[in-house]
C-alpha cells in the first residue's frame, strides 16, 4: 500500500523501566491535579529537590495543573501534566491530556519515557468509578463533563447531588481502564494524517545523504515507554494486559484513521483489500476475499452493479476473529457488518466547487 501504514511510534512495556541506553535519557511523565500539593508529588516521583521546584513554578503561575496543561522539567528529568482538580476528575481529560503528551513526546530524540501512575490518580479513579455505578440521585450536578445542569419547576439549576458531582455515563472505569487509555490516547496523539504530505529535497551530497538515512531510521523506530504504577493494585499481570491492550487499541485506531485519509486513487477496493490482508496478518485474524466471479455466483447483484462504475472491481471481505477461550462462552457470536466505499460520487453535483 502507497504511502505506507503510520507505524507506532511507542514501544510500550509494563513494569519498572530500565536504565537508559547509552546516548539518551529518561523522562518521567506523571498526571498531576492542580490542587495535589507539590510535597505529594515529589513524593510520587521520588525525584529529588522536585519540591522547591514545583512551589517555584507554581507561586509564578507558570504551571498550575490545569486541565492539559504541561511542563517540562528537564534538569530533573520529569514532564508532569495537569488534569485540572481532583473532584472535577473525568477520563475525557486523561484521553485529551495523553493525546497531546504523545504529540508532544514522538518529537524527542534519544530518549526513553516512563508513565508513572500516582497513588493520588489511582485514588481519584477509583472515587469515579464508584459513583458511576452507584444508583444514580435524582438531581446531579454535571460540572464534571461539561453538560448542562437539569432545571428545577422554578426555572433554576438543580441542586447537585451528594457528591457535588455525577458521571456523565454510567459505567465501570478501573484502573487498567485508566492504562489502557493512556496507552492508546499516547500513540492516537503521536500519529497524524497528514499521509500524503512529504517536505521538498534538495540536492544533497553522499554524505549527507546517509546522515538523512539514518535519521529517518532513528525516527521510524518506536520511543521504548514503559508504563508503572506505585500504587499496590497497579501491578502484575494485569497491568501488562491493560498496556498491550492499549498500545493495539492505538495502532488501529491510527490505521483506520489513515485509509479514512486516503483519497480514492490511493485506497481503490484492491488496495484495500491488501490493507485488510495486512491487519489480518498482523493481528492473527483469519480472512477470506470474495471476488467478482464468487460474488457474481452469489448472487450479489448490489455490489456487482455498484462496482460496474469503476476501473477496480470491487470484492466482499470478512475477517474473523475467534477469542483464545470462545468454546467456554455460551451464546451466539458477534457479527460486525460493513461497507467499505473507497470513493462515492453522491451529492458531488450539488457540493460547492
Amino acid at each position: 500500500m502507497k504511502p505506507p501504514l503510520p507505524q507506532p511510534k511507542f514501544k510500550f512495556k509494563a513494569g519498572k523501566a530500565r536504565a537508559a541506553k547509552k546516548g539518551t535519557h529518561r523522562i518521567l511523565i506523571m498526571p498531576v491535579f492542580s490542587d495535589e500539593p507539590p510535597a505529594e508529588i515529589a513524593s510520587s516521583t521520588g525525584v529529588s529537590g522536585l519540591r522547591k521546584v514545583l512551589d517555584l513554578h507554581r507561586s509564578q503561575g507558570a504551571f498550575k495543573a490545569e486541565s492539559q496543561q504541561s511542563i517540562h522539567l528537564a534538569e530533573h528529568g520529569v514532564l508532569l501534566g495537569g488534569l485540572g482538580a481532583r473532584d472535577r476528575f473525568h477520563p475525557e481529560s486523561v484521553a485529551a491530556l495523553f493525546r497531546q503528551l504523545g504529540e508532544r513526546t514522538a518529537r524527542y530524540k534519544e530518549v526513553s519515557l516512563e508513565i508513572l501512575i500516582s497513588p493520588a490518580l489511582a485514588g481519584a479513579v477509583a472515587d469515579y468509578s464508584a459513583a458511576a455505578t452507584a444508583e444514580p440521585s435524582a438531581e446531579i450536578d454535571f460540572r464534571a463533563s461539561g453538560a448542562r445542569k437539569p432545571k428545577s419547576k422554578a426555572g433554576k439549576a438543580g441542586k447537585a447531588g451528594a457528591s457535588g458531582e455525577g458521571p456523565d455515563y454510567r459505567s465501570e472505569y478501573t484502573v487498567d481502564d485508566l492504562i489502557t487509555q493512556i496507552t492508546a490516547c499516547m500513540q492516537i496523539g503521536a500519529t497524524g494524517t497528514r499521509v500524503l504530505k512529504s517536505e521538498v529535497e534538495s540536492p544533497a551530497s553522499s554524505a549527507s545523504k546517509k546522515k538523512k538515512a539514518a535519521s529517518k531510521a532513528a525516527k521510524n523506530t518506536p520511543t521504548e515507554t514503559t508504563v508503572r504504577g506505585n500504587a499496590d493494585a497497579i501491578k502484575g499481570p494485569a497491568l501488562s494486559r491493560a498496556v498491550d491492550r492499549g498500545a493495539i487499541l492505538g495502532d488501529l485506531v491510527n490505521r483506520a484513521r489513515y485509509i479514512a485519509a486516503l483519497p480514492g486513487n490511493f485506497l481503490n477496493p484492491e488496495q484495500y483489500e491488501v490493507y485488510a490482508r495486512s491487519l489480518a496478518k498482523d493481528y492473527g485474524l483469519k480472512i477470506k476475499v470474495w471476488n467478482v466471479p464468487a460474488l457474481e455466483k452469489m448472487g450479489c447483484g448490489g455490489i456487482l452493479a455498484v462496482g460496474k462504475g469503476a476501473a477496480v472491481p470491487p470484492r466482499m471481505i470478512q475477517v474473523e476473529y475467534t477469542p483464545p477461550r470462545a468454546k467456554q462462552v455460551s451464546g451466539r457470536p458477534l457479527v460486525l457488518v460493513g461497507k467499505g466505499i473507497t470513493f462515492d460520487t453522491g451529492g458531488i453535483s450539488i457540493k460547492p466547487a
